[in-house]
C-alpha cells in the first residue's frame, strides 16, 4: 500500500450520475481514513442515503449505505469505489447503488479549530 489514499481529500461537495448531490466528510486518524456521505436527490423523488466506509487499500474505499426514513425507498447494500487520480472523481467498482459515478462540486474552505 502507497500514501496516496491520504491524499484524496474527499471532503467537499459531490455530483453523481444519479441526478443526487452527496456531502462527503473524510477522516483521517492513526487507525484508518473513514468516509461518510449523505446524498440526496434533486428529482421529483426524495431520494436520501448515507454511508459509512473506509479506505481498504489506496484510492480504493469500500461501506455500507443505507436510505434514510424520509427517502421515497427503503433499500440498503454495501457499495466499493476507487478515486480518479486527479482526486476529483470516483466511480463505483462493485455493490448495488443507483449511482456509479461521481464528481467533485466544492471543496470546503478551511474552518478555524479550536
Amino acid at each position: 500500500m502507497g500514501s496516496n489514499k491520504k491524499n484524496t481529500g474527499l471532503t467537499g461537495t459531490w455530483r453523481c450520475d444519479d441526478n443526487s448531490t452527496y456531502y462527503i466528510r473524510q477522516v483521517n486518524n492513526s487507525a484508518n481514513i473513514n468516509v461518510y456521505w449523505y446524498g440526496e436527490s434533486d428529482g421529483k423523488a426524495s431520494l436520501k442515503n448515507a454511508f459509512a466506509g473506509a479506505f481498504s487499500d489506496d484510492n480504493v474505499f469500500a461501506g455500507n449505505w443505507a436510505d434514510l426514513p424520509d427517502s421515497a425507498n427503503d433499500l440498503h447494500g454495501q457499495i466499493t469505489l476507487k478515486v480518479g487520480k486527479d482526486g476529483n472523481s470516483f466511480t463505483r467498482i462493485a455493490g448495488g447503488f443507483g449511482g456509479s459515478y461521481w464528481e467533485r462540486v466544492e471543496t470546503p474552505k478551511t474552518k478555524n479549530k479550536k
